[in-house]
């Protein structure tokens, strides 16, 4: 347990840039720390319970991250809101929470239920919230909520994903007792952030390296919204050191060819693709416009596991390519027999909020946590992702992986993006369906799409139709929507029998 961060201190030598304003607005170390502090000190003078839990929904700005923080400094849990779920879905969110007050930014108070107070940031009633000056820190529990993140779930209201002070300082230090000095003498760390901080890839992005970094100097600009255009915009205006993005949102920053040739990269030493594989054409394409990178990583972890693999082997060996690394010294990692990744670690989640039922399916009765996720691993122990287990489905008796069939799609010139989902059959128990969005200014056809396919896959894997859509339907944070293409492929197939 690292104790140096249960105060939550910044590390030296960090500046935050807020990008979202009309003219940027930069903040040194003292800036930002007086600023976390007023908010504790303000929480504090309202008399809430201990360990109340906040709701926040926002952009991802200055605002919103020391907020986040200073509700941990003053014991409270933080339960950071998606604003672009139904606003049903939100209302249970903070209603099951039971928060006991929310921040907003102004633009989204509409969303935020009227049963509880609502301060918007950057209002006259903001501004008197925050209380600058000395206080008292309550004393650290590290069985107090820290969070709680709400994750959709295939079906009904989103799933709360309980998170303890201890639990998060582990996730965030990986466990170990001090950050790993970047090895130049003059490390520089700039990183433009565009993930949302109700995501734990967002909150990473950011925390990990305010609290834990190995750099000497940090500067973090904070994009409220991502757009693939004004990040490419961002890079050549902050040349950036490292790229971190979810993974869905480079793919749609390499389809901005022309803007992206005419922008300097060379800054960038290496990119990190999180939340989603990264597939290897992904990772090939990217080399062609970032010429300087040495290091591409794709990192695995879960809202209810957080970090589990290290890019390093205790024996130094290098890691495969396409491979998520070995598992963290605190990490145990084991495969059942359908090849479902279990884990046990100090950082998994508490429990699924409210919902015992739930998280109990989730555990093995040796206190592994089940991730649904097929791996495989090699012998020197680097696990290398497949896929979602539900995403598999059999057809005729064979197991049908769409990791495994969608990159081969993708090596198809003209194709950006694919996705194989199953559907129903009387004889064989479910037949493969592809979609395929296209790269731009390209007018192959699907049964061109399907010629390609036939010749390089597999006969059971063979997709009975191909699909050309102008674009695949995306979650709100930019992955593939296969939930909404089963039901396109239903509706496709329906008009097509008519």
């Amino acid at each position: 347990m690292n104790h140096l961060l249960e105060n939550f201190p910044l590390v030296p030598g960090i500046t935050i840039t807020d990008d979202g304003v009309d003219s940027p607005r930069s903040y040194t170390n003292e800036d930002i720390d007086k600023r976390i502090d007023a908010v504790a000190k303000g929480l504090l003078e309202l008399n809430l319970p201990p360990n109340s839990t906040i709701a926040v929904l926002g952009t991802v700005t200055y605002n919103f991250v020391t907020l986040n923080i200073g509700i941990a400094r003053a014991r409270h849990a933080v339960v950071p809101v998606n604003y672009k779920i139904p606003k049903e879905q939100i209302e249970f969110c903070v209603r099951d929470s039971g928060a006991v007050i929310a921040f907003c930014d102004a633009e989204l108070r509409h969303l935020v239920p009227d049963t509880i107070k609502c301060i918007a940031f950057e209002s006259e009633e903001f501004e008197q919230f925050l209380k600058y000056g000395e206080y008292d820190m309550p004393e650290y529990n590290p069985d107090y909520v820290h969070s709680i993140m709400y994750t959709s779930g295939t079906t009904g209201n989103p799933k709360g994903v309980v998170t303890t002070y201890q639990a998060r300082i582990i996730q965030v230090s990986k466990g170990l007792p001090t950050p790993v000095p970047h090895p130049s003498k003059n490390s520089r760390l700039v990183l433009i952030n565009p993930s949302p901080l109700y995501h734990l890839a967002g909150k990473n992005n950011v925390e990990v390296e305010m609290f834990f970094s190995g750099f000497k100097e940090i500067h973090l600009i904070l994009m409220p919204v991502f757009n693939a255009k004004k990040y490419i915009v961002a890079i050549k205006k902050y040349s950036p050191t490292r790229i971190t993005l979810i993974a869905p949102m480079m793919s749609m920053i390499l389809q901005e060819k022309e803007l992206l040739s005419s922008v300097d990269t060379s800054a960038v030493g290496k990119i990190v693709l999180t939340s989603s594989h990264a597939p290897r054409k992904l990772q090939e394409e990217i080399m062609r416009y970032f010429k300087n990178v040495r290091v591409i990583e794709n990192p695995y972890g879960m809202t209810e596991t957080g970090p589990l693999f290290s890019q390093a082997h205790p024996l130094n060996i290098p890691k495969p390519a396409m491979s998520v690394g070995y598992p963290l010294p605190m990490v145990e990692a084991r495969l059942d027999s359908d090849g479902v990744l279990q884990v046990k670690s100090p950082t998994i989640l508490a429990n699924y909020h409210n919902r015992p039922d739930l998280f109990n399916n989730s555990m093995t009765e040796d206190g592994f946590f089940i991730t649904g996720d097929i791996f495989t691993v090699n012998k020197y122990g680097f696990y290398f992702y497949q896929g979602r287990a539900d995403d598999m489905f059999k057809s005729g008796g064979e197991k049908i992986y769409p990791s495994e069939i969608e990159p081969i799609i993708e090596r198809h010139p003209d194709v950006a993006l694919s996705s194989i989902v199953g559907l129903p059959d009387e004889i064989k128990g479910n037949k493969p369906y592809a979609f395929v969005e296209l790269k731009p200014n390209c007018n192959t056809t699907a049964e061109q799409i399907k010629d390609f396919i036939v010749k390089n896959v597999a006969t059971y894997q063979i997709p009975r139709h191909v699909w050309v859509l102008d674009q695949l339907p995306r979650t709100n944070i930019g992955k593939i929507d296969r939930r909404k293409l089963v039901e396109m492929a239903k509706e496709l197939l329906l008009t097509q029998k008519q």
